[in-house]
């Protein structure tokens, strides 16, 4: 077994390298992308999102083997069943059906006709957004640096993360109208099974039975069951909403410069 802490101290300057490295990835992915999928790139358009559609998947593999070859796999804490557990696998069906060739070939609209890949898109969006970025921000790790769920953690939320960033300013997609409502009851949809899931093993996936064990947003939401599940669901109407208000901005001003003309 590694010789890792146990604890990772946040903002310190394992906390802070990583962050870094995930904008950084994030600036040069999403770059390459934007630079090529209007040119003859389309190649290397597919080679970034299906590599950074590899290392997900990769990863949540790895984690999975590691924990079970190393006694730390429990029904309790090692099911893929967080939000961003479950984000991933969004992802990686965005990123893969987002470059077909025949959609690639339509460089002002990517993506448009691929209905199963706008859907992956919109799920990715909100949940990574709201979901990853917090986990990034706030981390709750069993290992610090340099054990490696260190690792798999930082590159599995990061991962999420940059291939929002990648879909949105390489591809040029954005969340359709709608998406937020339909997410949101996707969302409480998916909550159901998963709490049941919780109450069966005595888990906390998708943190329906409480708080996290590190410092969170979570930790101020009242008791549980009730008050804690109704502040919640509020917090995540309200990340949603957040996530889509950009988009609202964007529109307006179009709508506004239209007018103008």
């Amino acid at each position: 077994m590694s010789d890792a802490p146990e604890t990772l101290v946040a903002y310190g300057p394992a906390h802070v390298t990583a962050l870094a490295v995930i904008a950084a990835a994030a600036v040069v992915a999403a770059g390459v992308v934007g630079a090529r999928h209007r040119a003859a790139g389309s190649r290397v358009v597919r080679r970034v999102c299906r590599t950074l559609a590899a290392v997900l998947l990769v990863n949540m593999i790895f984690e999975q083997c590691y924990r079970a070859g190393t006694g730390r796999w429990s029904l309790a804490e090692s099911l893929p069943l967080h939000l961003c557990d479950l984000s991933v696998f969004a992802a990686i069906a965005a990123l893969v059906l987002a470059t077909r060739a025949k959609v690639l070939a339509h460089a002002t609209q990517p993506a448009a006709t691929q209905s199963g890949g706008r859907a992956a898109f919109d799920v990715v969006y909100y949940w990574g957004l709201a979901g990853a970025t917090q986990a990034l921000l706030t981390p709750s790790v069993d290992q610090g640096f340099p054990g490696p769920l260190f690792f798999t953690y930082f590159t599995a939320h990061g991962s999420i993360v940059v291939a929002v960033l990648v879909l949105i300013f390489g591809l040029r997609l954005r969340p359709r109208r709608g998406s937020a409502v339909r997410v949101w009851l996707l969302t409480n949809v998916v909550a159901v099974p998963v709490l049941a899931c919780d109450w069966l093993v005595g888990a906390n996936y998708m943190y329906l039975c409480g708080p996290a064990e590190t410092p969170s947003v979570l930790d101020y939401l009242g008791d549980w069951p009730w008050p804690f599940l109704l502040s919640l669901n509020l917090l995540v109407a309200a990340c949603i909403a957040l996530c889509y208000a950009p988009w609202l901005w964007i529109d307006r001003r179009r709508r506004t410069r239209g007018e103008a003309r």
